[in-house]
């Protein structure tokens, strides 16, 4: 068991006046305030805080929302010692994260989680930022620092967010530069070498025309796992990164927003531990002489955090990005939304697959994505009986990748002469001396891919109360695969060569009623089709069948939506069914020599569940 000790800081401050030169300097602990309502002499002392959402691309009270929605907000997170969006699992419904790291991990909504290990393979799940895609899974797992607020909604958002948010999408709306000069700066310290560090600034630069802000933050740990192999510590954290923004306002109607980011992690990353070999098995004399004195893996038992492996478990990530946003008040009231983006998304990952001191089996892998994206959104005017968004997205990625595998040739292969591996290499001479005594399989991949949608949602009025959402989105999207595989082991896995192309189309959309039955309490219905496009699968394979074909999810969902005793209890509840078809399923396949890599096939599936969210302020 691991049991972090630490103690934080934060101290905020802010200019009172524009003409004041003094600094209101005040230290507070990570608590969520209640909030003071003033107003008519019956409104209650204190309530919970009233949460404004941008699940459907204009500003609501998450609790009108006929989505399954889950939002954090920035006090909520300093709370929860939350430092990344992984440690969120634990305190919103039906959303997962397996632990095993950022980048081949598996993130996912309502059973909807797959481990998307290569970049032909692409999440069920959309994270956006400030209303911009990250791209590969390897991006999702962001620093939680500068954030504003979180929202995770839950169900196939595919008519605003797009084709990959058949699961669900993450919502992430960092602070903007603000109109009076304030900042932050928040401190955390432990043991193990914990030194947290993060803070803001933000102000005018321009009175009423330009304002700006950068945020800074730097996450460190020193490891708890020993390697006896080289007496290095695995499992810490390494990360700094940045966030700046300039807002330029030339006039009343428009907007402009200019922003960059910038993280590096570089971790030691503990992937899997031994933890026992089968002795029938052929390698349990090579594991047995493996570990012969070594304190890790002795006869009786596993010692915890200890470990012994010489490959050097490594997992590095480089992520970055560049936006332009540009908001236009038209004079009819209607609002004209343009988002362009560019986001970086750099991998490195080294695992001792055999986790042993020896050599049996060691994976690199190298990814590199480039992705660009255009939004253009126009928002009508907000209406007591109407109001719609209608818009154009297109997204292109570059994207390309290295998988390579070590491996060791046992001894047992010696004495056998002129033996050869399913791949067709020689392994040993005529002497059945072993000629191949490290082999190698690797495998090199790039994808592209261009997409192009247009979406529109409409929210209308049937009555006082009732109230019917309707949204549908197109989609269609060209995917390239250049992809090569050699193998020079004693394994079985075959020489592949291929180039397959594939061109999808799709609908998805929802439909919803929302009925506000009582003062504070909505009940809502909803149907939403997700569309996912097919995909490669570029990766350590055991045949040529890399190419899969699109997915499918049909969700129907009802939902209750309450506040009680003066907004002091909220209670949010749904039940939901999800119809999927041609589920993208990742499994170990066998080639004809017995070479064993991972496949992707689609299969059929249905999920069925319900989640409840309570909050409750009974005393102030």
């Amino acid at each position: 068991m691991k049991l972090d000790i630490g103690y934080s800081k934060i101290v905020t401050f802010r200019r009172l006046a524009k003409s004041s030169t003094a600094l209101c300097m005040a230290a507070s602990a990570a608590l969520i305030l209640p909030t003071q309502v003033a107003g008519a002499d019956d409104a209650p002392e204190f309530s919970l805080e009233e949460i404004v959402v941008t699940a459907r691309k204009r500003s609501e009270s998450m609790q009108d929302v006929p989505i399954a929605i889950t939002a954090v907000s920035e006090r909520e997170i300093d709370k929860l010692g939350a430092g990344q969006l992984s440690d969120l699992t634990q305190s919103v419904p039906n959303f997962a994260h397996n632990g095993n790291g950022s980048t081949l991990s598996a993130t996912g909504i309502r059973g909807i989680v797959a481990a998307t290990r290569n970049i032909g393979f692409e999440s069920g799940m959309g994270v956006y930022i400030d209303e911009i895609y990250v791209g590969r899974p390897s991006a999702f797992n962001q620093n939680l620092d500068d954030i504003q607020q979180l929202e995770v909604l839950r169900g196939p958002q595919g008519t605003l967010f797009g084709r990959n948010t058949i699961a669900g999408a993450v919502n992430i709306t960092t602070k903007k530069p603000s109109e009076e000069f304030e900042g932050r700066l928040k401190a955390t310290v432990g043991d193990r070498g914990r030194a947290n560090v993060s803070g803001f600034l933000s102000g005018p630069i321009i009175s009423d025309k330009l304002y700006g802000k950068v945020s800074l933050y730097t996450v460190n740990r020193n490891g708890f796992v020993e390697n006896a192999f080289d007496d290095e510590n695995l499992s810490n954290e390494d990360r700094q990164g940045y966030r700046v923004s300039l807002v330029f306002q030339p006039s009343d109607t428009l907007e402009v927003t200019l922003s960059a980011d910038d993280m590096k992690e570089r971790t030691n990353r503990l992937f899997t531990q031994f933890r026992s070999v089968d002795p029938t098995s052929p390698l349990a004399g090579l594991y047995g002489a493996a570990f012969a004195g070594n304190p890790c893996c002795l006869a009786a038992g596993v010692v915890p955090n200890l470990t012994s492996q010489d490959a050097g478990p490594t997992e590095n990530r480089d992520l970055s990005g560049q936006s332009l946003k540009v908001v236009w008040d038209l004079n009819s009231g209607h609002t004209i939304t343009s988002i362009s983006s560019r986001r970086e998304t750099d991998f490195l990952l080294v695992a001792d697959d055999d986790t042993t001191p020896v050599l049996v089996s060691h994976s690199t892998f190298r990814d590199t994505s480039d992705l660009f994206t255009q939004e253009l959104r126009l928002n009508s005017v907000d209406d007591d009986t109407f109001n719609y968004v209608v818009g154009l997205y297109y997204q292109n990625t570059d994207s390309s990748s290295t998988r390579a595998t070590t491996i060791g040739t046992p001894g047992v292969f010696a004495g056998f002469p002129n033996f050869t591996n399913g791949a067709g290499v020689a392994i040993t001479d005529a002497d059945g001396n072993i000629i191949v005594p490290i082999g190698a399989i690797d495998s090199q991949a790039t994808v592209k891919s261009e997409s192009f949608a247009a979406f529109g949602s409409l929210n209308y009025s049937v009555s006082e109360a009732v109230t019917a959402t309707v949204g549908l989105r197109y989609t269609s999207e060209d995917k390239s695969l250049v992809f090569a595989q050699q193998n020079g082991t004693f394994t079985g896995h075959p020489t592949v060569n291929a180039s397959p192309e594939i061109e999808d189309s799709g609908l998805s959309g929802n439909i919803s009623f929302r009925d506000a039955f009582d003062e504070g309490s909505n009940l809502y219905a909803s149907f939403a089709r997700g569309f996912k496009s097919g995909g490669f699968n570029p990766d350590i394979v055991p045949n040529d069948d890399i190419v899969f074909g699109e997915e499918i999810a049909h969700t129907f969902e009802i939902g209750l939506k309450s506040t009680w005793m003066d907004s002091r209890i909220r209670l949010n509840a749904a039940a939901f069914y999800t119809d999927y078809k041609d589920q993208q399923v990742q499994r170990l396949g066998v080639s004809s020599a017995g070479g064993t890599g991972f496949q992707i096939t689609n299969a059929d599936s249905k999920i069925l569940g319900g989640e409840i969210e309570l909050r409750a302020m009974p005393f102030e």
